[in-house]
């Protein structure tokens, strides 16, 4: 949480003992910054489309760039302009950020 708070406060957070930014908040749209071609996946609990995360990742390429919009909001929805594909997670979202453990 102290990392959310020095974020909110001061719109970036630094690595410990590193000049270097870990999180920084930048100016919509958002979607300049994301690499071109990259396919945008929003992850909603509300979404129809229900997926095995390691099935669901092996339908793409390792040269394919993947970002990933985590609905995570009180009210509201993720919007839908901005992504390719919503989906839902079949067991918890939160598990897909396991992502770093998948592997091709």
């Amino acid at each position: 949480m102290i990392l959310v708070a020095q974020l909110l406060q001061k719109l970036s957070t630094k690595a410990k003992g590193n000049r270097g930014k870990l999180l920084q908040v930048v100016k919509n749209p958002v979607i300049q910054y994301l690499p071109v071609n990259c396919v945008k996946i929003g992850l909603s609990s509300s979404s129809k489309k229900v997926i095995e995360p390691r099935d669901y990742l092996k339908t793409f390429s390792n040269d394919v760039n993947l970002v990933f919009v985590i609905g995570a909001m009180a009210h509201g929805k993720i919007d839908d302009e901005n992504i390719d594909e919503l989906i839902s997670e079949k067991n918890c979202i939160i598990n897909l950020l396991g992502i770093r453990e998948f592997k091709h």
